[in-house]
This record gives structure tokens, sequence and C-alpha cells, in this order.
């Protein structure tokens, strides 16, 4: 599974993207393992964006123009609950990722995902973490 590359997004060129279309992101902590501060955006036309809020060069208002709707996320690193505005879902990816996603891609990512999930070799190990932009793209673009 290949996912197409990222649109950039850096103080020089976010306004030129604005308004996004988001239908899911993810959002790693600063001290997540993976990509930590890195923020992956799937928009409704199939297009994908990239940011690292921690290491890139966005200022805070800046962040908030491009994702309103992380001001009103409340996501603990641990011990809390994580909450939401209403309209959207919250899926831990572990190790400090987070999945954020509109409640109508919820069902249609869980289908997708179980799908994908069987149809892995046996013995292979395959997270979430790896494939969920992928599948919301196909979702969204509508070839699954």
């Amino acid at each position: 599974m290949k996912t197409k590359e990222p649109i950039i997004i850096k103080s020089s060129n976010y306004k030129s993207f604005l308004p996004l279309d988001i239908v899911a992101f993810s959002w790693a902590f600063g001290g997540a393992m993976g990509d930590a501060g890195g923020v992956n955006i799937v928009c409704r036309d199939g297009v994908s964006y990239y940011f690292n809020w921690a290491h890139g060069d966005m200022s805070e208002d800046m962040i908030h123009e491009v994702l309103p709707v992380i001001t009103k996320c409340e996501l603990p690193i641990v011990g809390e609950t994580d909450r939401v505005p209403e309209g959207w879902h919250h899926i831990s990816l572990g190790f400090g990722n987070n999945l954020i996603i509109k409640e109508e891609y919820v069902k249609p990512l869980k289908l997708a995902w179980e799908s994908f999930s069987k149809s892995v070799e046996q013995g292979k190990f395959v997270i979430l973490y790896n494939v969920w932009q992928q599948l919301v793209t196909d979702i969204v673009e509508k070839k699954i």
C-alpha cells in the first residue's frame, strides 16, 4: 500500500491552501514514537497535507487556521479521556499518536481496516498507524 506524497504546509504557503475540507488528521505529541509533532491531514478531495507543529515554522495561530478543529480537541497524553467536538471521533494510534476523523468516515474506515487486515499475508504485522491515511484517501476517492 503506497500513500501519495502529501503537500507540505509551511508558514510561507499555508494561506494558499485555506480553507481545507478536512475529513481526518493524525496528531502526534512532541514525544510520540514515529514522527513526533507530525500532523497528517486528508481532505474530502483526497489531497493530503503535512506539517509538524513541534519542529516546523508555523505559529500556533497559523496551525489553528489550517486545523481549526484542533482548538476544540482535548488529547491528554495519559490517563484522561480524549475529547473531540461533536461530529468527530478519536482513535488512538498508540504511543502518543492520535487519529481524529469525521464521524461519517468512522464506519467505512473500520470496514476498510478489517478488510485490509484480512488481506495481509499471514505472519506479517501491520497497525492502523501505518495505513490509516491511504485507507481514508481510498474511501474519499471512492476506491473502496
